[in-house]
């Protein structure tokens, strides 16, 4: 049987024909060399994706924004909304006065926002932080890849005692960070919960805000006059995110393309 044979036969009973389709042409694209290879890799790749691993840390790659990412278990795999995210920065720092523009993005994971924004702006300096040692590899993998000048380093911004370790203010703060509350695991698909970093997801219960208070009191004081924090937000929590904010900033919510309050804009 033919390589495409096979992935059709192994992934029949388990997936519609448009997705097989879709991996099938994922699988050629982005893994090119397996067609070469025997029936048990075809095999063993089937396995992988009938047990719900997701397609881009089968491959190592997951494009965003016109660009390919490397990605494996260490990080998220990049979301479109999140694309919209960065969309919303970019037309921001065209509007923006002339010079270098400043930025720091808190909790890096591949490194798709900060070195997106660089790629697209390359007058910018920007700083990203990530508490996870595997994501910052992933992250600076990605940096040389990409031939982008971001900084990457290692910081848990949830401890002020760290702060210590950051010189001068930023133009624009930026974090997806995590915001789905552990008692909403159960909801979670499965190939997102038994594969993607809970470190990344999950917040506990009883402070699911608690990143965008501490980012907040972080803005106080490393962000500049007129600076703006651009942050994505769990659609059920966007007002309270903006309600954190209103009373220093002039806070607003954007909606996605699905018309859901994914992104909250704070303008000092």
């Amino acid at each position: 049987m033919t390589f495409e044979e096979t992935i059709k036969e192994e992934l029949k009973d388990h997936f519609t024909k448009r997705e097989i389709s879709y991996y099938i042409k994922v699988l050629i694209e982005d893994m090119p060399l397996l067609k070469d290879g025997g029936k048990s890799e075809w095999v063993s790749i089937c396995k992988r994706l009938i047990d719900q691993e997701p397609i881009q840390y089968i491959t190592g790659v997951a494009p965003f924004y016109g660009y390919f990412f490397q990605v494996d278990n260490n990080v998220l795999i990049p979301r479109p909304e999140t694309e919209e995210l960065v969309y919303l920065i970019n037309e921001h720092i065209k509007k923006g006065n002339k010079g270098t523009t400043r930025i720091l993005e808190i909790g890096s994971g591949s490194g798709c926002i900060p070195i997106t924004i660089n790629l697209l702006n390359p007058d910018t300096d920007v700083l990203s932080v990530d508490v996870s040692a595997g994501a910052l590899e992933v992250a600076r993998a990605n940096n040389s890849k990409l031939e982008s000048n971001v900084i990457f380093r290692s910081c848990d911004i949830l401890d002020e005692d760290k702060w210590t370790g950051f010189s001068g203010k930023f133009d624009i703060i930026v974090s997806n960070p995590p915001y789905i509350p552990n008692k909403e695991k159960s909801l979670m698909s499965a190939n997102v919960l038994d594969n993607e970093p809970h470190l990344a997801l999950f917040v506990e219960d009883a402070d699911p805000l608690i990143f965008y208070d501490k980012i907040m009191k972080f803005a106080g004081e490393y962000l500049k006059e007129n600076g703006t924090v651009f942050l994505e937000c769990n659609e059920y929590n966007a007002k309270d995110v903006k309600a954190i904010y209103d009373e220093e900033y002039s806070a607003e919510i954007i909606k996605d393309m699905q018309g859901k309050e994914r992104m909250i804009i704070a303008r000092k």
